[in-house]
């Protein structure tokens, strides 16, 4: 575990520069490699920068922001062109460009409108982390502006209609052409609450505008077999029903981050589960192979959710699949070299570690079994915590915490327990708790 973390923060930063890493990072080797080693927006380049704010280098997040700054106009162009609405369209690719016509008979990735709402996440996270309010003003709260207002227009009276959740079809039907595919409703729920906060954050007038767009939103659905449903309009006529043997798993995205607060409900909860545990059975099966950020997805929703054993197994997948000996890593099994789960593996290891939103962090929330021992330094957290040291035998744990400001966060303890400890940045906080591993 420690050896591939470090391999995949090696290679992130190596990729960084001006721009964030491409598919191949900075190792192509041809003048004509896989998918232009372009930016992927669906999944891979979300995963490349996936660890990057947990593991303490936000800094290296500004080419992200600085790439999108490029490709506004483009943005802005796909939204008129090709909805007719105000703000901006984010494509699933991008190389030289950001106009949204990376799309063909097989895939229809012109249907995928939640890129913006997923890009206006890390803007928000780049705050949390950083707790910079001049990002917030100047740059995160202008593009999160732009992502909302495509969706005013964009949104009908029965939801997301045409909508697609990448890369996947429903299960009776061979059309991916959808309508209120979870990942939509759900990255939009998250930029709505993140456009309040920052409202009342910056005291700014106009959040009844959002709340307002919240309120158009579809709600969740659970499927007839127990899981949280793929899409979100019921089976019937559009005969959505789910695929689970499938390596993307979209509908995952409100465990990606922060967490939906709509998933307090115990039963949307064990939906959530199951549905983590339905797709995991299919990577763990000789079937699956290819796109290997999949398991990523997947980790950092069991990490979330404190399942410990299914995290544990995304690593595993990822470490003896998509690895060479040479600490290469790979998008299939041994094969085409990609640079996604270089971010995302530490990210899923970080996660296990420590779960944060605003105003709390939970230490050690899905450790499995396995690691009876160990230590980690420099995590960081939302609400701009900071983790300076942690480490813990099998039956205690201690952690040592400052903040970027001083705040009042609420702290989770492995046996439950919870503590509310005032942070600062010049006085660290010795946290200590016992913990029980049994192998």
């Amino acid at each position: 575990m420690e050896r591939l973390v470090e391999a995949g923060r090696y290679a992130t930063v190596c990729a960084i520069g001006e721009l964030p890493p491409t598919l191949q990072g900075v190792w192509s080797g041809t003048y004509s490699p896989p998918w232009s080693s372009g930016y992927t927006f669906d999944g891979n380049l979300a995963s490349a920068v996936a660890a990057l704010h947990p593991l303490g280098t936000p800094e290296l997040m500004l080419p992200v922001f600085d790439l999108v700054d490029t490709l506004l106009d483009d943005f802005t162009h796909n939204a008129q062109r090709l909805y007719g609405c105000r703000g901006i369209l984010v494509p699933p690719h991008a190389s030289t460009h950001g106009r949204h016509n990376h799309f063909g008979p097989e895939w229809c990735l012109t249907l995928w409108t939640a890129g913006a709402a997923w890009l206006a996440r890390l803007y928000w996270d780049h705050y949390s982390y950083t707790r910079d309010p001049g990002f917030l003003r100047e740059r995160a709260l202008p593009f999160l502006h732009h992502a909302a207002a495509f969706y005013e227009d964009f949104l009908t009276d029965d939801g997301f209609a045409p909508s697609y959740s990448p890369e996947n079809t429903p299960a009776d039907s061979d059309s991916q052409a959808c309508a209120n595919a979870t990942m939509d409703l759900a990255a939009v729920r998250d930029l709505v609450r993140n456009l309040l906060r920052a409202h009342r954050i910056l005291d700014l007038p106009g959040a009844r505008r959002w709340a307002e767009l919240g309120a158009r939103l579809p709600r969740y659905r659970i499927a007839p077999t127990g899981e949280l449903a793929e899409w979100a309009t019921p089976a019937g006529p559009l005969d959505q029903t789910d695929r689970h043997t499938h390596r993307h798993a979209s509908h995952l995205f409100p465990f990606w981050y922060e967490g939906d607060p709509a998933f307090a409900d115990p039963t949307l909860r064990a939906a959530a589960v199951r549905a983590i545990r339905a797709r995991l059975a299919w990577w763990r099966s000789a079937a699956s192979d290819e796109m290997a950020f999949g398991l990523v997805q997947l980790g950092l929703a069991a990490a979330n959710l404190g399942l410990a054993t299914e995290a544990a197994t995304t690593l595993e997948l990822m470490a003896t699949r998509y690895w060479r000996p040479t600490l290469v890593s790979t998008h299939n099994r041994g094969a085409l070299f990609n640079t996604d789960i270089c971010g995302g593996f530490p990210a899923v290891v970080a996660a296990m570690l420590l779960r944060s939103r605003e105003g709390r962090c939970d230490l050690l929330p899905a450790l499995p079994p396995a690691w009876l021992e160990g230590e980690a330094r420099g995590l960081c957290g939302r609400g701009g915590v900071l983790v300076d040291h942690l480490e813990w035998t099998p039956t205690r744990m201690r952690a040592r915490l400052r903040a970027r400001h001083t705040t009042r966060v609420r702290i989770g303890l492995p046996d439950g327990a919870t503590r509310v400890v005032t942070l600062d940045p010049d006085q660290a906080v010795d946290v200590t708790a016992p913990l029980t591993l049994h192998q």
